[in-house]
């Protein structure tokens, strides 16, 4: 069988769990977005979605050392291994993203 290359990716948003989730925001047009005010500026607001999960662990390995933006890359891209329903001893994508993931905490 010819090498595999992954071109989706899991996605981490507010009141996002998991692919079906993310189905019922989109299917019910729920806002999942909050307005929060701004410390620099009292008379106005932002808005932006937050996230509450911190990713400190992620499947059991602690990520706590690693930027917040990269635990999230980390554990989308775990979830997207998951959600292919690849063969993993065949296509053992999601190990081959843990691997990198090692090498990088070297």
């Amino acid at each position: 069988m010819d090498d595999i290359v992954i071109t989706g990716y899991g996605i981490k948003a507010p009141g996002v769990y998991d692919k079906n989730s993310f189905l019922n925001v989109l299917d019910k047009g729920i806002c999942t977005q909050s307005i929060l005010k701004n410390e620099n500026q009292p008379d106005t607001t932002i808005v932006a979605g937050l996230i509450e999960e911190n990713f400190l662990e992620i499947n059991g390995e602690n990520y706590k050392r690693y930027p917040r933006f990269v635990r999230m890359a980390i554990a989308a891209a775990l979830d997207a291994s998951k959600m292919s329903n690849l063969d993993k001893k065949t296509m053992p994508v999601h190990y081959t993203i843990q691997t990198l993931v090692r090498q990088l905490k070297k």
